[in-house]
């Protein structure tokens, strides 16, 4: 979905990617060590560039990155100064050249000649990383090192003899490139001048580098520039520059220019105001001669001015369910203009008066109504000056009797029944018909409902009935459901009269188990206040069945965690072979920002990878689950209908396998220990051990398990506490 949603938004930039965009490696006519300081002469008269952004979007990185790339005879030679506040961060990480840096502090570089492109990583630790293509099965002669400075930045230093890039070496020699840089701190992936492409499905898209004659010059963009109002555009100051200088544009989002001229390095360009909102590109090229040495692009996010909100003389809404066995219907209401007083009339649906009367009116404030005793559906009037309003409601029978199937306790575990300590197995079904497979794994818990994904504005009647539809099918199938409600708000607006009628009607229902409120806010960029406020009306109503929500960026965790007594993390690993070592990445970042007293699961979306020919996507699936089972995280979701459809025996045997297990996983803390990418988990009575990368891997367990591995997939041996594990690897020991 992250994928395909990525591709719809950049689409129409297809043209911008094909524009020049290059960096001019200056000619090396001395010598610079190895050693993780940029101190040589050499780097201080480089070409350092820098206004890295993060990776696909349209934000300036918050932590700064800037770079110099130097080239002779021997290689090609490249330093980064990554600043940083926390320095700390990057003591811990692998010491073993290919194996679990994609977690670590680190520098990419990517550089393609042809059709083939190479990869080169180097964390704080100066361990390397290096593939042709997606395989590290090549291990190239390159040097690497990574110290501090000043208390506040690192400083890469990496040496790349020509030999070992596939690239000849000679002076206006052009290949492309990529160089990035992941800040653990922050969980933040930059790049330098985007290209809106995955790193290795869109390497015809990467910038272009020439070997030249270099000048020295700081060419980052100062970012309080571009942020001020009326924005300016201008270049930090940096040593003196050979340049002649650059000419500048903007480009549309529509694939129009704007040209803004020529101008000398220093001189300060202030951007146009009037622009129509929309995702735009600033353009610079600097010029040396006839030669332009340097071009860069920068997204340029342009938002449409906020609308202030008209304030209407009088509002009123329904604030109290209006259900069951509710004696009054209450209406809160906000009275501008000061009328003294409101008329009100409750009248059937045949339009024939019930009751009706005269309240005086406040500022502000609440008002109660009778009910009518008969069900049915009821026009409240209400008029006040000039202004009439109508608020329909409905008074409907009890649907069942409610049942609290579980609630979250203090320390954010699950209770069973309210009580009972227990790890779900949670299942992602969105149509009805796939609820039938669901049963089959014996779910403790399942996420469903009608037209989740229409983004409708709120949840009327018809879809209220229709959800009623889902609760009754789970009903029948013995399922507890999180019933999508079809109010996550995605286009902001805040429909909480719709989201009151859906919880009062549905809330007593003995299906329902608890509301998925909300998929993945950030994306939508859902108001987190909205949200919040939608939960507390949820709470208000129904003060037996918890909310649900699941994120998907690592950096909003902290941001959306506000509404969700149950939060969930969607790690989107990837299609095929995609990096399985983000659901660990996204777990740590779950742990870290989201409040320990909420019930924490992870979404796992496996698709795919043929580690076998009888169960490829259930291997894939089964490695993602030991990382959750290795991390002390409290719940497990599939989503995956399509592969258990394909082969629902090996589904089965890995639900099989989580319900065996629950009694130890519910027993005492989860002790988490990472070497590399491994990840060990110790429990009492058991021990999980997971490799989530594609190569394999060496780690020590804390003791030596006595007793056999009872589950394993792939490669594994284990000598007293020396463990190796081949790709995607792992084992569970039971040690009672």
């Amino acid at each position: 979905m992250n994928k395909l949603l990525l591709l719809s938004l950049f689409a129409g930039w297809s043209l911008l990617a094909a524009e020049p965009v290059k960096w001019t490696a200056g000619r090396l006519e001395d010598t610079v060590a190895i050693d993780g300081r940029l101190d040589e002469a050499a780097w201080q008269n480089a070409l350092w560039g820098g206004s890295f952004t993060i990776h696909n979007s349209f934000e300036l990185a918050t932590k700064e990155t800037e770079a110099a790339f130097l080239w002779d005879e021997q290689g090609l030679y490249v330093g980064v100064r990554a600043w940083e506040t926390n320095l700390a961060s990057g003591s811990n990480g692998t010491t073993v050249r290919d194996q679990g840096i994609f977690t670590n502090d680190r520098i990419e570089l990517f550089l393609k000649q042809g059709d083939a492109y190479r990869q080169y990583v180097v964390n704080s630790l100066g361990t390397q990383y290096d593939s042709q293509g997606k395989d590290p099965a090549a291990d190239w002669r390159w040097e690497a090192a990574c110290g501090t400075a000043d208390g506040n930045r690192r400083e890469f230093e990496v040496f790349l003899p020509w030999e070992a890039t596939g690239i000849s070496g000679r002076a206006g020699k052009e290949f492309q490139f990529v160089l990035a840089r992941y800040a653990k701190s922050s969980d933040e992936l930059s790049v330098w001048s985007p290209w809106f492409g995955g790193f290795h499905d869109a390497p015809q898209l990467f910038p272009r580098m020439v070997l030249g004659n270099g000048f020295s010059w700081n060419l980052k963009v100062e970012p309080v520039g571009l942020r001020a109002s009326p924005a300016v555009f201008a270049f930090a100051e940096g040593g003196t520059c050979a340049a002649d200088g650059y000419e500048l544009r903007v480009v549309l989002e529509d694939g129009s220019e704007l040209d803004l001229g020529r101008h000398g390095m220093a001189e300060t360009v202030a951007l146009p105001s009037e622009l129509p909102p929309g995702r735009h590109f600033l353009s610079f090229a600097v010029e040396n001669g006839a030669n332009v040495v340097y071009a860069q692009r920068l997204p340029w996010l342009v938002k449409a001015p906020e609308s202030v909100p008209e304030e209407k003389p009088f509002t009123a809404e329904l604030v109290q369910p209006w259900f069951e066995t509710e004696t009054e219907v209450v209406v809160e209401y906000a009275n501008h203009d000061g009328h003294p007083q409101a008329l009100w009339q409750i009248a059937d649906a045949d339009g024939r008066v019930l009751s009706q009367g005269e309240e005086a009116l406040a500022a502000a404030g609440r008002l109660a109504f009778p009910m009518p005793e008969a069900t049915g559906d009821y026009v409240l009037l209400f008029a006040a000056g000039g202004e009439e309003l109508r608020l329909g409601f409905t008074k409907a029978e009890p649907i069942g009797e409610p049942r609290r199937w579980f609630s979250v306790g203090s320390d954010g575990a699950l209770l069973k029944d309210g009580a009972k300590k227990f790890f779900p197995l949670i299942y992602y079904a969105i149509e009805w018909d796939d609820l039938r497979y669901a049963k089959n794994l014996a779910p403790d818990l399942v996420i469903s409902g009608s037209d989740h994904w229409a983004r409708v504005k709120g949840p009327d009647p018809v879809v209220v009935e229709r959800n009623l539809g889902c609760l009754n099918l789970c009903k029948s199938l013995g399922l507890p459901v999180a019933l999508m409600i079809c109010n996550d708000f995605r286009k902001g607006e805040d429909d909480y009269e719709s989201l009151r009628y859906a919880v009062a009607r549905l809330k007593n229902h003995p299906a329902l188990a608890a509301w998925y409120l909300a998929d993945e806010p950030a994306l939508y960029q859902t108001d987190p206040a909205v949200l919040e406020k939608a939960a507390a009306i949820i709470h208000e109503i129904d003060p037996i069945h918890p909310v649900v929500g699941c994120e998907v960026k690592t950096g909003k965790f902290k941001t959306y965690q506000g509404a969700f007594d149950c939060f969930g993390v969607d790690p989107y690993p990837g299609f095929p072979g995609g990096d399985l070592g983000k659901v660990d990445d996204f777990i740590v970042a779950m742990q870290r920002d989201v409040s320990p007293d909420k019930f924490q699961f992870v979404i796992l979306q496996g698709f795919g990878k043929p580690f076998n020919d009888r169960h490829p996507n259930r291997d894939e699936t089964f490695n993602m689950t030991l990382q959750v089972l290795a991390s002390g995280v409290d719940g497990i979701c599939w989503w995956m209908i399509g592969f258990i459809k394909e082969e629902p025996g090996g589904y089965e045997e890995m639900a099989e396998l989580v319900d065996f297990l629950k009694p130890y996983l519910t027993e005492g803390k989860c002790e988490t220990i990472r070497q590399g990418s491994v990840v060990i988990g110790v429990r009492p009575g058991m021990v999980v051990a997971v490799n989530k990368a594609a190569i394999p891997a060496r780690a020590s367990l804390p003791f030596a398990p006595k007793a056999k591995a009872w589950r394993q997939l792939g490669s594994v041996s284990l000598d007293g506490t020396k463990l190796e594990l081949g790709p995607h690897a792992g084992a569970i020991w039971l040690l009672k």
